[in-house]
């Protein structure tokens, strides 16, 4: 049974993570270049050979530099903090990693590692003209911010880490614990669960519940993590839309680093106390990938933190919760140092 719900909980994670995604190779560059031509950034060239997108808006003398999640995002699903902050004297950059968004597609999957995405953000930055600068990272982008704080700490005036744990096996057992606390609400899931505890799990019923229970924890899951429009709060509704396949998550990214041995390592807890930078630590009630408890336990081991905590919001609480998530941020933006 154990066995069984963790192969559930990375099928569903891989499943529902991956709604509106196109591969390296669907994108031609005609769809880039038209796309790039309703966009308000600019391309700048990495290694010399890619072109990486970066997403623009505001003035200000306060820079944020912000890295989508996924892993395979792009700029469009934060589109709330250039409504939000750029009005308020901050400067914010969304890039698109390479394969993402905007950004040139390699096709190449022996480029997308941390060592690469450290180097072309350190690039970026430096072609962009950023010193001193707030780096944002949210999901899969937090794990990239924390590596690019460990890496260069001097370049920044703060970090902040938005809906993602300090470990990637965090992730998973936070997300698994999401998971059963759904079924165990759930009269179905409860009878199912029960059952196949005391079933053989070789045997033909084993494996009909098996069905159900991964087709009920779709559901279940689904209904938890998928963003309705509806839930949008009212101000940002008419900048929300479906994702579509070309700016949406690419899946090839997504997938490669779902498996790659790098990430599932991945452990950032022993290198908490080291960071004396500012840190806020942004998280929801109800999500999957970040709780509460982390929160309190990554605060106690950061040398210098701030939390900011929203109770109902879920994954992604920049577009449901509006100012309730802006002001915090702002605030630890603007705080003189």
């Amino acid at each position: 049974m154990a066995i069984h719900r963790v192969n559930t909980l990375l099928k569903l994670l891989f499943m529902i993570l991956c709604c509106h995604s196109m591969s390296s190779a669907q994108v031609t560059d005609s769809l880039l270049s038209k796309a790039r031509q309703q966009g308000q950034g600019r391309l700048l060239p990495v290694e010399n050979k890619y072109q990486l997108w970066v997403e623009e808006a505001g003035t200000g003398d306060t820079d944020l530099l912000i890295l989508p999640g996924g892993p395979g995002d792009s700029h469009k699903g934060y589109v709330p903090f250039l409504h939000n902050l750029a009005e308020r004297g901050v400067r914010v950059h969304i890039l698109n990693m390479v394969d993402c968004g905007l950004s040139d597609r390699t096709q190449d999957s022996n480029y997308w590692n941390l060592a690469n995405y450290i180097r072309d953000i350190d690039s970026v930055c430096k072609q962009l003209g950023l010193k001193k600068f707030y780096l944002l990272g949210h999901s899969f982008g937090g794990l990239i911010a924390l590596e690019y704080a460990k890496q260069h700490p001097t370049a920044l005036q703060g970090v902040i880490v938005s809906n993602m744990t300090d470990s990637w096996s965090g992730l998973i057992q936070n997300a698994g614990d999401c998971l059963d606390s759904l079924l165990s609400h759930n009269s179905e899931g409860q009878q199912i669960t029960q059952q196949m505890q005391s079933i053989d799990s070789t045997s033909a019923i084993f494996r009909q519940l098996a069905n159900r229970y991964d087709s009920l924890s779709g559901q279940l899951f689904n209904q938890f993590t998928n963003l309705a429009k509806s839930d949008v709060t009212p101000a940002l509704q008419p900048l929300y839309s479906s994702p579509d396949t070309l700016i949406g998550k690419n899946l090839d990214v997504y997938r490669y680093f779902w498996q790659s041995q790098e990430i599932n390592d991945w452990d950032f807890r022993p290198f908490l106390s080291q960071l004396q930078l500012p840190v806020l630590v942004m998280g929801s009630g109800r999500d999957h990938a970040l709780t509460a408890t982390d929160m309190t336990r990554m605060k106690a081991s950061l040398p210098n933190a701030t939390l900011a905590f929203y109770p109902q919001a879920g994954h992604v609480p920049f577009w449901t919760e509006d100012d309730r998530y802006f002001q915090p941020l702002l605030t630890f933006l603007k705080t003189k140092r």
